[in-house]
C-alpha cells in the first residue's frame, strides 16, 4: 500500500483550537497556525531540507511572539555613523546606546518597558546558553555592558533587550537600534529583516543625505509594508549655521517627498545633553505623540496579518 508524506499531517483544526493564539480570529494567523502544527509534524531526511524546516518552524515561532508585543516597534535604522544610537538616547534622556562605537562591537539593542531593570541578552540558534538574564542598576552600567557583550560576543548575539520600568515613552513603542545598513554585508543581514518589520521606521541620515541607498531602502520598505510609517531625521544640525537650517530642510523634504512620512532636521546630541534644547527634536517628539500614539491600535492590529501573509506568500 502507497503512503504520501501528506498522510502524517495532523487533520484540520476545530474553532476552539485558535482561541488561545494572539489575533486568532484573523485568518492569516490561524493560516500560519496550520503552517506550523504541519511543519511540526513533518521530519526530512535529507539535512539541507530538514535544516529549512527548523529554520520555517523558528520564524513561525518568532512571528508569533511579535504579534503577542503590545507596544509599537519603532525601529531606528540608516547608514553607518548617522547618529542612530544618539537619537535613541535623546528620546531616552540617558545614555543607554554606546555612541561612537566601531562594527566589531556592535549589535541589536532593544530597549521595552519590563516589571524590573533588566538586560536580556538572546543567543543565535546553535550557540549556549541560548540566553542569559542579568540585572542593572543604572544607564550608564547598561552602556558598559552591551560594549563589553558587543566585543566579547558580537557574532553570537542575536539581540540584546534592555528592560527598562517606569518610562513613559516605553509603555507604547519598543525601541530598536539596528547596525548601520552600508557597513557590512553582516549587518546589512541582520538589520534588514529588522526594518522590514518595522510599525515605525525612523530612518536617520547625516547631512549629506539622502543617498540613493536611502532613497531605495525607503522605496523598498513602502513597498513591502504600504501600512508602516516612515519618519526622517537628517541629524547633526549642530553643523549648521542658524540661518541655514531651513533652506536645508525643505531641501531634504523635497528629496524625501513620497517616501518620508515626515522628516525632521535634528541634532540628537544637543537635545541629548540638553533636553528639549533642540527644536527639531522637539518636533519629531511632537509628531510621535501626536501622530504615531494615536495610531496606535491600527498599527498593532495591522500586525498580524502582514506578518503571518509574508510568512505564507514566501514559504508555503
Amino acid at each position: 500500500m502507497n503512503h504520501h508524506w501528506t498522510d502524517g499531517l495532523p487533520s484540520p483544526r476545530a474553532e476552539d483550537d485558535y482561541a488561545h493564539l494572539p489575533f486568532g480570529d484573523n485568518v492569516h494567523v490561524r493560516r500560519l497556525a496550520d503552517a506550523e502544527r504541519c511543519l511540526s509534524a513533518l521530519h526530512f531526511a535529507v539535512p539541507a531540507v530538514e535544516a529549512e524546516r527548523q529554520a520555517l518552524l523558528r520564524r513561525a515561532s518568532a512571528i508569533f511572539s511579535r504579534m503577542s508585543e503590545t507596544q509599537v516597534s519603532l525601529v531606528v535604522a540608516g547608514s553607518w555613523n548617522a547618529g542612530k544610537s544618539t537619537v535613541i538616547n535623546a528620546f531616552l534622556g540617558e545614555r543607554w546606546m554606546p555612541m561612537n562605537v566601531t562594527r566589531e562591537t556592535v549589535t541589536v539593542n532593544r530597549i521595552l518597558a519590563g516589571a524590573r531593570r533588566q538586560l536580556r541578552v538572546l543567543f543565535r540558534p546553535g550557540h549556549e546558553p541560548t540566553h542569559q538574564t542579568e540585572d542593572y542598576a543604572a544607564a550608564e552600567e547598561v552602556h558598559g555592558k552591551i560594549q563589553n557583550l558587543g566585543e566579547k560576543h558580537r557574532d553570537a548575539i542575536e539581540r540584546i533587550d534592555i528592560l527598562y520600568p517606569g518610562h513613559t515613552f516605553l509603555n507604547w513603542v519598543a525601541l530598536i537600534d539596528t547596525p548601520g545598513l552600508d557597513f557590512s554585508v553582516r549587518d546589512d543581514a541582520v538589520s534588514q529583516p529588522l526594518v522590514e518589520e518595522a510599525d515605525v521606521l525612523l530612518w536617520v541620515m547625516h547631512l549629506e543625505g539622502p543617498r540613493q541607498q536611502d532613497l531605495e531602502s525607503l522605496h523598498a520598505f513602502r513597498q513591502r509594508n504600504p501600512h508602516g510609517r516612515v519618519v526622517a531625521a537628517i541629524n547633526y544640525a549642530d553643523l549648521l549655521e542658524a540661518d541655514e537650517r531651513v533652506e536645508v530642510w525643505a531641501d531634504k523634504r523635497d528629496r524625501l517627498k513620497g517616501v518620508a512620512d515626515a522628516v525632521f532636521l535634528v541634532s540628537a546630541l544637543d537635545d541629548l545633553e540638553s533636553r528639549d534644547s533642540d527644536a527639531g527634536f522637539r518636533q519629531l517628539r511632537a509628531y510621535l505623540n501626536e501622530q504615531i500614539l494615536p495610531a496606535y491600535g491600527d498599527l498593532r492590529h495591522r500586525r498580524p496579518t502582514r506578518l503571518a501573509g509574508e510568512f505564507l506568500a514566501q514559504a508555503w
